[in-house]
């Protein structure tokens, strides 16, 4: 699972769905799930900064 999916889950799914995507993730995993839900974060907010900076005309 990459932590875009995580971020993807966070921002447009229902809490129900995160955790059924994430319910059969090992422990060791799992316990990773916060610092791929910043990095998932980090990179969408990038991306939609530059989709944000293509698409602006003046």
């Amino acid at each position: 699972m990459s932590n875009l999916t995580i971020g993807f889950f966070e921002r447009v799914g229902a809490p129900a769905e995160l955790a059924a995507v994430t319910a059969n993730l090992p422990p060791a995993v799992l316990q990773l799930a916060p610092a791929m839900s910043e990095q998932a974060k980090a990179t969408l907010t990038s991306l939609e900064a530059t989709d944000h900076a293509r698409t602006v005309t003046d």
